[in-house]
């Protein structure tokens, strides 16, 4: 498999993550264009979630598990929320 992250969604399964985590801010790397079903499942620390510009659609359950979560950043170019 790739070091390259995959660009349309992040942490599918066996893919290398395609966000960055510091001190409970998750930040989505730009170019990511779906946030798949449990995508931040394991990240029970996250505070706060910013996703890129790129970002057009949030799968169901992409924030399962995230019960710290104190703030989304959604960018205007979400389309689609499931």
């Amino acid at each position: 498999m790739s070091n390259e992250y995959n660009k349309d969604h992040v942490a599918e399964a066996g893919a290398p993550k395609n966000y960055s985590v510091t001190d409970g801010r998750v930040e989505v790397f730009d170019g990511v264009k779906t946030i798949a079903p449990f995508n931040f499942k394991d990240i029970n620390c996250a505070k706060e979630i910013i996703l890129p510009d790129s970002v057009e659609i949030l799968s169901w359950l992409s924030f399962y598990g995230c019960e710290m979560i104190e703030s989304i950043l959604l960018p205007p170019s979400v389309k689609e929320i499931g």
